[in-house]
């Protein structure tokens, strides 16, 4: 699954991955134990395109446009990710945007058919939650900094846990809709 680095200038943008087209199971594993409706059915979408995206959620910092180090920005809008995408690409001249559901799964899935990347499983030392599945208290009980897990196959850091992050797809009770090219759904 190839993958490029890119340090764009100015620094405060962070580190991204740029990708490139391919096929992917999108939707729950046949072993994820945690999948709910809105991931069936499976679909095979081919993405058509290459994208890039942030190798760590956006953080407090960058959402300053002073740096990438720190906590990622929480409780905003999607009319705020909007302004500040719009910002962000006025200041650095590139095309920064939100990635579709079948992208941001892609990146996070990195090669993987299992229900996380690394296999079937998660732990605590690999993604910031809270709870295991006896209910047992594992994780921080609190944000935690980006590079505080390690990344996954694809370079790319944070996608499990921590926050929730936006993608630029409208809301759908399952996959049924979701573009064979891994594009936008929109109402």
């Amino acid at each position: 699954m190839p993958a490029t680095r890119l340090e764009p200038k100015p620094a405060w943008l962070g580190r991204f991955v740029l990708l490139e087209p391919a096929d992917f199971r999108m939707g729950a594993a046949e072993n994820d134990r945690f999948a709910t409706s809105s991931e069936f059915p499976v679909r095979l979408v081919a993405i058509t395109r290459r994208f890039a995206i942030g190798v760590f959620p956006v953080t407090v910092n960058q959402w300053s446009f002073l740096g990438a180090d720190g906590l990622p920005i929480t409780r905003v809008s999607w009319l705020a990710i909007h302004e500040w995408l719009a910002e962000a690409r006025e200041k650095s001249g590139l095309p920064l945007r939100l990635p579709s559901e079948a992208e941001w799964e892609f990146a996070a899935r990195a090669g993987s058919t299992d229900g996380f990347p690394d296999g079937g499983t998660l732990n605590h030392r690999q993604a910031n939650f809270l709870h295991d599945d006896s209910k047992q208290r594992v994780g921080p009980g609190h944000l935690t900094p980006r590079g505080t897990y390690p990344p996954n196959r694809l370079g790319i850091e944070d996608m499990l846990g921590n926050v929730a992050e936006w993608t630029a797809d409208s809301w759908w009770a399952d996959l049924a809709r979701v573009p064979d090219d891994g594009g936008f759904y929109q109402n």
